[in-house]
């Protein structure tokens, strides 16, 4: 392994799941704190058509650190609806460390997601 300088950032932590139905998982982690999971599995839905077409359907989370010090971390799904960013807030506001793998959390609907971010408080990123 290459010498790091201080001010470099590295991998601290990553997997990669791919599976044949369709499916797949993956994580990464880097020494500045930024960090991201995302979770993907094939969706049986209807096109425009009324056709049975399968999707894939993407939850996942991003987190890092901005200028002022706080961790900020993003849920989002993307599906048969679009991308969407479900949620933005900091690390406090969950009330748990992001260290913590995507599992913990589980989003697998909006239904799942309201229960995690009901009572956060959003925030903004103007410092």
């Amino acid at each position: 392994m290459p010498a790091v300088k201080d001010n470099d950032v590295y991998l601290v932590d990553y997997s990669n799941e791919r599976n044949s139905d369709g499916s797949y998982s993956f994580n990464y982690e880097l020494s500045d704190g930024q960090s991201r999971t995302e979770k993907g599995a094939l969706k049986d839905v209807k096109d425009a058509d009324g056709n049975d077409v399968k999707i894939i359907s993407v939850t996942g989370q991003y987190s890092f650190v901005a200028p002022n010090g706080q961790k900020y971390v993003t849920f989002y799904i993307s599906d048969e609806k679009g991308y969407r960013v479900e949620k933005m807030m900091n690390a406090e506001a969950i009330g748990r460390s992001l260290d913590t793998t995507f599992d913990a959390v589980d989003v697998k609907s909006d239904d799942d997601l309201a229960i995690v971010t009901t009572t956060e408080s959003e925030i903004e990123l103007d410092s």
